[in-house]
């Protein structure tokens, strides 16, 4: 018989209900505390008034869990404050003409004894008349009610096929009728009819419904529309045996997530658990999305597939509006921001795990902009890769030295770096320790000898690039004062280059600082400044790996969408806000034309001849050009850059995007990039091709597999696309990973989730 999966139904932020069958399990912090069935009241009731004195559960959402009323719970709380948990235990026992209520343990015997077929005297007696004939009777036609509300398991559809007589075989006394029918019947044509059509093989369904509860859910498995999903009603279920669940894979990205404590940090700032809206459906399906190789909120609707019950753990698939509004109603309280430092934190120890000893930290600087196409009117950023300016918003990324990222930045439009690196040097020394030496990295961007003192003055160590112009030397004189040194470049290429290191004077009584000259096997020359203990060698090679950063932001825009702006309300930009002040824009713009006007009129008069008639004419449009040009170099010099939006005709209509949601969001694309990236390490050091573990980890995100749960672990059996050199490879990484004893995100019980491989 289908058994329905154990619901679970959260009151507080580590403690919940389960509810699997008739039984009732209270569970805090993974930890099953006690159990109870219907008619122990008293085991309830005690529970529920000892939980009740925690000031920080709502007792509606207690109540809703233990499946009693407000005024219920108001009653035993009173009761308990007045007489103390001794007239709670007395008053919830049922009154019973034949004493004390059965026992569970004898109730679940009974009911097995039923399912045998044996008769009530049969059953009185297996239980050695430890009960009365009549409470037997009454179990029984319980047992009977509630077998007859239970679905039945499917059965096969009769055939009118017979096998042949030379291949059909004919059960043995010994053999039940269930064994006769698992027999498969070979296709085959009778002797003497050699044209007569092959059959295919017939084959009984397994019986085997505790593995096939995903599709014997009580439950709408169908996503419903975006309309009708908006306030859809969602249960949240425990994790459940079944078979054949689509992109089941990407429970090992959700597991390891589990692990870095994003999900640990979303129920300390969840406020309260909207019912039929968990927080954790709603971020389990952004992700299980994202890993499957959607690139957006809204690719939780490539998994409405019928097994989406036991691959979210949820009553139903969510749609995309579902998910938007229950993760808006999560940023409604503003904890996006501590959301992100909370998560930032534990990627940042764990590159400070990663980081040898005697080494700092090291973490690179760079900013992404993120372009809009939208009709609302937004201020601009600059696009390298256009080499203009175009709508959209702009973050900074941090990665640490092995490219993953550790931190993104919001920032307005056109912040500068030296800004974004001085607001968030504390937080960095917050989450690292005082004393942990770091050195930030960073391009031409963040070249300015005020941020180099600042960071100098505050013992930040770090290296860039230094600015053009600056003195160049010839391949003699760093033959004279240099050395040579080896480098390693993006392609694994090592390459030789002359080295000459040396001190710079800042200026403005600065101070000096370290900087390096390099002269390239091309013969271009870099000039390296840094503040640092380390070697030249070690300084400029860190400064190459660059690359990696550049790389993690290429793979974060192709593989995790990135580059989606993901929030759809606007606001008014904040009065105070400096902008581009128009005017200078518009008189800029007629600098411009004049002087192009003013370059095609010099053409022409080197054109013509002297004494040609139009040459007056062009001599006086000149000197009007040259006169109109002194006017607008007047104007624009007594006009300021920036100016506040409200003295602007801006006012009203330049908008931008509401940051919480975009920042919930863009946290969980840095811990999924983070969690990919740490499993394609592990996953590297056991494939003869490491360059494609990454690839190799997406086909594992999207295989379908089984998924079997015990009450000590969770094994889930995959089967991915891979070749016959991959596989073994993946055994090995399994074998390594269940090592860690990772637990899924949405298992009460934290039960390890142990990953194998099926067999060919």
């Amino acid at each position: 018989m289908p058994v329905d999966p154990p619901r679970v139904i959260w009151f507080s932020r580590e403690a919940c209900v389960v509810r699997e069958g008739d039984r009732r399990s209270v569970v805090i912090a993974g930890q099953r505390v006690a159990s109870w069935e219907p008619g122990e009241r008293a085991l309830r009731n005690a529970l529920m008034v000892k939980l009740a004195e925690d000031p920080l559960i709502v007792l509606e959402e207690l109540a809703r869990a233990f499946e009693v009323s407000s005024e219920t719970l108001r009653l035993q709380r009173r009761l308990y404050e007045d007489e103390g948990l001794e007239a709670v235990l007395k008053r919830g026992e049922p009154h019973h003409k034949g004493g004390r209520p059965l026992a569970p343990a004898l109730r679940q015997k009974m009911a097995r004894l039923f399912s045998q077929g044996r008769t009530n005297a049969e059953v009185q007696a297996a239980l050695k008349n430890r009960v009365h004939r009549s409470t037997v009777d009454k179990h029984r036609k319980l047992w009977e009610e509630k077998q007859a509300g239970a679905p039945k398991p499917a059965q096969q559809t009769a055939l009118a096929l017979e096998p042949p007589p030379s291949v059909a075989r004919c059960a043995s006394p010994e053999e039940t009728p269930a064994q006769a029918s698992d027999v498969e019947v070979a296709p085959s044509t009778a002797a003497g009819a050699p044209g007569d059509p092959q059959l295919p093989p017939i084959r009984a369904p397994r019986t085997d419904t505790s593995e096939r509860s995903a599709l014997s859910l009580s439950v709408a498995l169908v996503a419903p529309t975006e309309r009708d999903g908006v306030r859809a009603q969602i249960d949240e279920f425990a994790p459940f045996s079944a078979k054949g669940v689509q992109h089941v894979g990407a429970w090992l990205l959700l597991a390891t997530i589990a692990g870095l404590g994003l999900y640990s940090h979303l129920r300390k700032h969840e406020q309260r658990r909207p019912a039929g809206r968990p927080l954790r459906v709603a971020v389990d399906a952004v992700l299980t999305g994202l890993a499957v190789g959607e690139r957006c909120v809204e690719s939780v609707r490539r998994l409405a597939t019928i097994s989406v019950g036991a691959l979210l753990l949820a009553g139903s698939a969510p749609s995309a509006t579902w998910v938007r509004r229950t993760l808006g109603g999560y940023c409604k309280e503003e904890v996006s921001q501590k959301l992100l430092e909370d998560v930032s934190g534990e990627l940042l120890r764990g590159a400070k795990e990663r980081t040898p000893r005697g080494k700092p930290v090291v973490l690179f600087f760079d900013n992404h902009g993120r372009q809009y196409t939208g009709r609302h009117l937004l201020r601009r950023i600059w696009r390298m890769q256009k080499k203009g300016t175009v709508p959209g918003a702009m973050d900074y990324w941090v990665h640490d030295a092995e490219g993953r990222p550790v931190l993104v930045i919001p920032m307005a439009p056109n912040a500068s770096l030296p800004e974004t690196i001085r607001s968030k040097v504390a937080f960095l020394r917050e989450k690292l320790g005082k004393q942990t030496p770091l050195l930030l990295v960073f391009d031409r961007a963040g070249a300015f000898p005020g941020l180099w003192k600042w960071l100098r003055d505050e013992g930040i160590e770090f290296v860039t690039y230094q600015r053009a112009k600056y003195r160049k030397f010839s391949q003699e004189w760093f033959d004279r004062h240099g050395r040579p040194m080896t480098l390693r470049e993006a392609d694994g290429k090592v390459i030789k280059v002359m080295v000459q290191a040396g001190r710079m004077n800042l200026g403005k009584s600065r101070g000096r600082v370290r900087r390096i000259r390099l002269r390239m096997p091309n013969g271009v020359q870099l000039n390296v400044v840094a503040w640092s203990d380390q070697s030249d060698k070690w300084l400029c090679q860190t400064l190459f790996t660059r690359w990696r950063q550049e790389n993690g932001l290429k793979h974060g825009v192709e593989r995790w969408g990135i580059n989606q702006l993901d929030g759809r309300v606007v606001e008014e930009v904040p009065s105070g806000t400096l902008v581009t002040n128009p005017r200078r824009v518009n008189l800029d713009h007629l600098l411009r034309d004049d002087r192009k006007r003013e370059r095609q009129i010099r053409l022409q008069l080197q054109q013509l001849y002297p004494g040609h008639p139009q040459r007056p004419e062009l001599k006086r449009s000149l000197a009007a050009n040259r006169v109109a040009q002194r006017e607008i170099l007047k104007a624009r010099s007594k006009t300021p850059k920036k100016v506040p939006v409200e003295q602007t005709e801006l006012r009203g209509e330049l908008k931008q995007h509401t940051r919480e949601y975009k920042l919930l969001i863009d946290t969980l694309r840095c811990a999924a990039q983070y969690a990919e990236a740490e499993l394609a390490t592990g996953l590297a050091t056991h494939m003869t091709r490491p360059d494609e573990a990454k690839r190799l980890l997406q086909n594992v995100f999207r295989a379908t597999g089984d998924i079997r749960v015990t009450e000590k672990s969770i094994t889930v059996t995959l089967d991915p696309a891979a070749n016959e050199s991959e596989r073994p490879s993946l055994e090995a990484f399994f074998e390594a990973l269940n090592r860690r004893r990772l637990c899924h995100p949405g298992d009460p019980y934290s039960r390890p989730v142990c990953f194998r491989l099926q067999t060919p």
